[in-house]
């Protein structure tokens, strides 16, 4: 009964853990997925939270299967240097896959480097869908903090927002994604409006980039026209 319990359980857990991977290989960078308030069925907060937890139990049960099985392990192991031929092949076979992924992946080599630039390329095509915040953590700002920080009036801000008929009580000390959450907008939305209302486009500085640098985005910043 154990047994059965033990291999059920690592594999479910390996199954929702592959589950996680896929995801969090397509989730957007943090702050792409806070500025837009990404999510499949989770947020990207709880994917991450969901793949540790779901890490851990794999690794618990994988060990306790492992022991369970411990002295089968070892007759595989034996079995990979036969007294008639003296050679491991099987061992090192699977020793020079892990090696070839792993150190391919350090060196760029093909598919890893193919693997690692579609995550990029992803990246890319997210941030360009749900918009890049103007500064990191940006949604956690107050209404006064955003406006100093892009050089904009915050009772201007304020004024647009009430002939819009934003609902709460806003004032300059509101947080960005409060403010959002409260009238059915993503901070990326509510940006927007910001930089209409005010008159204002955004502008990407500074921006060196080679293909597929999802991790390597510009930072936004606002002009006057």
């Amino acid at each position: 009964m154990i047994r059965k319990i033990v291999s059920l359980t690592t594999a479910i857990s390996f199954l929702f853990l592959i589950i996680s991977s896929i995801i969090l290989y397509i989730v957007p960078e943090g702050r792409v997925a806070y500025w837009g308030n990404w999510s499949f069925m989770f947020t990207k907060q709880q994917w991450g939270d969901l793949h540790i937890t779901g890490g851990t139990l794999f690794v618990v049960f994988g060990i306790w299967h492992t022991i369970l099985n411990f002295k089968l392990i070892v007759n595989y192991c034996k079995a990979a240097f036969p007294v008639q031929h003296r050679k491991p092949v099987p061992l090192l076979v699977s020793l020079c896959i892990c090696m070839f992924v792993y150190v391919g992946t350090l060196y760029n080599i093909p598919p890893m480097h193919q693997l690692v630039f579609w995550n990029d390329a992803i990246k890319d095509y997210q941030a360009a869908k749900h918009g890049e915040p103007p500064f990191g953590h940006a949604e956690i700002s107050s209404l006064r903090q955003f406006s100093l920080f892009l050089g904009l009036d915050v009772d201007e801000i304020l004024t647009a927002m009430r002939e819009a008929k934003f609902k709460g009580n806003i004032h300059p000390d509101s947080i960005f994604q409060d403010i959002a959450a409260a009238n059915n907008l993503t901070p990326q939305q509510m940006y927007e409006f910001i930089l209409k209302s005010t008159n204002q486009t955004p502008r990407i500085e500074d921006q060196t980039r080679r293909p597929g640098s999802g991790r390597k985005l510009g930072n936004l910043s606002v002009k006057k026209e």
